[in-house]
């Protein structure tokens, strides 16, 4: 009796912990960036998140101004929020090009490599 209970104890405490790594791996975003809805301190705010590559979670409402741009340089991956019945919460308004990702290269054969 007395080795069917430890047993138990060990093997919930084995799933228990398997379960925290699990959920926390889930979740671990590389950085995590809440909107003021200004401008000048939202698209500032994003784009050195970005620049840090990985995974970059928004919360709030962003405010990217006229013309703010984020330049995409590195391999990342942006999420938003969702609410419970699944609509976005997360929003970003004004921008031009709100995301942008320039070419890798200047060195692109383009016109010159073009098939005939």
């Amino acid at each position: 009796m007395k080795n069917t209970r430890i047993k138990f104890v060990v093997l919930s405490i084995t799933i228990f912990l398997s379960f925290l790594i699990t959920a926390s791996t889930l979740y671990a975003y590389d950085s995590v960036v809440t909107g003021k809805n200004n401008a000048e301190i939202d698209v500032k705010a994003v784009q050195e998140a970005v620049e840090k590559g990985g995974t970059v979670f928004l919360k709030g409402k962003f405010n990217f101004g006229e013309k703010g741009q984020v330049k995409i340089i590195n391999d990342i991956e942006v999420i938003g929020e969702f609410d419970d019945k699944g609509s976005h919460t997360t929003k970003i308004i004004g921008g031009f090009w709100s995301f942008h990702s320039p070419l890798p290269s200047t060195e692109l054969c383009v016109e010159r490599c073009q098939r005939v």
